[in-house]
């Protein structure tokens, strides 16, 4: 019974500071988005093209209405027909 005690004590402790270590990378990534200057919402294809250049691949559109995303180094861009909805940045995992 001891055991199982110390057991569940221990996944509690280590669940609450795998919570903490997931909030601390959540600010870093926003602090290194506003600090980036991703194109905004609204923005036309053209737009974005014109002031961060050509991305690195486009996806096809998927989807009613078609959503599709731009792929840069390290953000990609998404756009509701041809206006961006959001812009976000790449995980270091190595996964884009």
């Amino acid at each position: 019974m001891k055991l199982k005690l110390t057991c569940v004590a221990l996944l509690l402790a280590t669940a609450g500071t795998m919570n903490a270590a997931a909030d601390v990378l959540l600010i870093e990534d926003i602090e290194r988005a506003k600090a980036m200057q991703l194109p905004g919402n609204g923005l036309r294809q053209q737009q974005v093209a014109q002031a961060w250049g050509e991305p690195l691949q486009r996806y096809a559109a998927v989807g009613d209405p078609p959503i599709t995303r731009w792929r840069y180094d390290s953000y990609s861009v998404y756009f509701e027909y041809d206006r961006v909805i959001s812009a976000v940045l790449h995980h270091d995992s190595g996964q884009n």
